[in-house]
């Protein structure tokens, strides 16, 4: 459908001071919270609340759990 996956990790390359310039530019959000802290997970969502930014919680980082997160979108 023409959209772009921009991933960060939260790693050593991926500081977290980032964020507001990365998620500025998102159409949405979506946060996997098998892999994501509760603090990392609260931060996007605040970040995405200011930008107004579609944010959407994932029960996993699976393909089906991006699926279902995606359609969202639609609705």
């Amino acid at each position: 459908r023409g959209g772009e996956l921009l991933y960060h990790d939260s790693g050593k390359g991926c500081a977290r001071h980032i964020l507001p310039k990365l998620l500025s530019g998102a159409d949405a959000v979506f946060c996997p919270i098998d892999c994501v802290s509760h603090d990392a997970c609260k931060c996007v969502k605040k970040i995405c609340k200011r930008y107004q930014k579609t944010f959407v919680m994932m029960r996993s980082s699976g393909l089906s759990s991006l699926a279902k997160g995606l359609e969202t979108l639609n609705q």
